[in-house]
């Protein structure tokens, strides 16, 4: 597997803390991936435990024989850590924050392209196996109703988990390597796009999909040099989707009034969305760094249920259960990996990032390495084909 991440520099000598991170980031992905899917779990007890202490130990040696991070990032990468740990620590119920931020703050100076190709890689592969085991009846493949249609999970627990999935490895196989972009690429987005939602009936992912193809075929036929367009007024508005999509379902959720009329019909389009977040900032409110809230949702299982509620927006949930500092960390980490993308010519990631965003604003994934790993771009490499570029805000010293 590893030839195929390193072909690319396959006669210089292979860096040793780069192999060693993509290989526990690959390790993390498959056992967070599989369970996202309706596949036996046979991963011995306190495994999730042993990817935890792999990744924590990894940085703390790295940072101790090879620590390469300038003031700035040695400050914000503190900030990363400390909040997401704090609130691990507070809840174990969100111990995952604990991996998430070794992986953040280790990816430092890791090339963002073999990240995304070890994700590409194994969150292809065990689709594929999700989806055949389903189709063969070897797993179950989940069935729902909406609105009169069936919708099905195709091997992952939910129909939208499995929309979700194609969204963000699409997005990956676009941005990996900065590539040059084909113009039939957009039209077989689409085509996936539709395919998904004829059996899933997942509105939001075919929405980010079909629209993000529009952007791309964009970007490809104005043709517009990238030392230009990283300083176009368009790219650095783009950069501030993430606080425009958390302000204004933040904003929903508070002004919601079930006695309005207008408020459920807005209520009813989003699947009761602000209902349950309004639920939920009833039961927590804001402060510090989150509490634990207790959702019932409908993942691996059909059976009915009468108690269900579960936070889909992740600008909400985030700042419910993980609270306000790891709300703005967050918000402030989706910035600057947009500034960076900019800065580095990829254009076509910057255009993810707010796709990413419009996607978390009805979907719960934006801190889930299963399905996003552009949250892993604050400290990685971004430099194109071994070319060092300066990046605005975390490179200077």
């Amino acid at each position: 597997m590893f030839n195929f991440i390193f072909k690319d520099s396959r006669k210089i000598q292979p860096d040793w803390w780069e192999v060693s991170y993509l290989v526990i980031f690959a390790i993390i992905l498959i056992f967070t991936m599989w369970g996202t899917t309706m596949l036996p779990d046979f991963w011995p007890a306190r495994f999730g435990l042993f990817t935890y202490f792999l990744i924590m130990v990894y940085v703390i040696v790295k940072g101790i024989k090879k620590f390469t991070y300038t003031k700035t990032e040695t400050v914000f990468a503190l900030i990363i850590g400390m909040s997401f740990l704090i609130c691990a620590f507070k809840n174990d119920m969100y111990s995952f924050l604990f991996m998430l931020a070794f992986l953040i703050v280790g990816a430092k100076d890791v090339s963002i392209d073999k990240i995304l190709k070890v994700y590409l890689l194994i969150d292809s592969i065990i689709m594929l196996i999700a989806f055949v085991c389903s189709q063969l009846g070897m797993i179950e493949n989940l069935q729902y109703w909406k609105n009169e249609q069936m919708r099905f999970a195709l091997g992952s627990v939910y129909p939208t988990d499995f929309a979700a999935h194609i969204f963000y490895i699409v997005l990956v196989a676009i941005c990996l390597y900065n590539r040059k972009v084909n113009i039939v690429e957009p039209f077989m987005i689409m085509i996936i796009a539709f395919w998904v939602y004829k059996w899933t009936i997942a509105s939001t992912s075919l929405i980010c999909m079909v629209v993000f193809s529009v952007f791309i075929l964009g970007y490809i036929i104005c043709k517009t040099k990238k030392e230009k367009i990283k300083d176009n007024i368009f790219i650095k508005l783009l950069s501030a989707v993430p606080i425009l999509f958390a302000s204004i379902y933040i904003f929903m959720t508070v002004a919601y009034d079930n006695n309005n009329a207008k408020w459920l019909w807005i209520n009813e389009k989003l699947s009761d969305r602000l209902e349950n977040s309004k639920k939920g900032f009833g039961i927590n409110g804001f402060n510090l760094f989150g509490k634990y809230i207790e959702e019932k949702g409908w993942g691996k299982s059909v059976v009915e249920r009468p108690d269900y509620f579960f936070l889909d927006d992740s600008y909400i949930r985030i700042l419910l259960e993980y609270g306000i500092i790891v709300f703005v960390v967050v918000m402030a980490i989706l910035i600057i990996v947009s500034r960076r993308a900019a800065y580095a010519g990829r254009m076509t990631m910057v255009f993810a990032i707010a796709f990413i965003s419009l996607h978390s604003f009805m979907e719960h994934h934006l801190l889930d390495i299963a399905y996003n790993p552009f949250i892993l771009c604050v400290f990685a490499d971004l430099s194109i084909k071994k070319e060092k570029k300066e990046c605005m805000i975390l490179n200077k010293r």
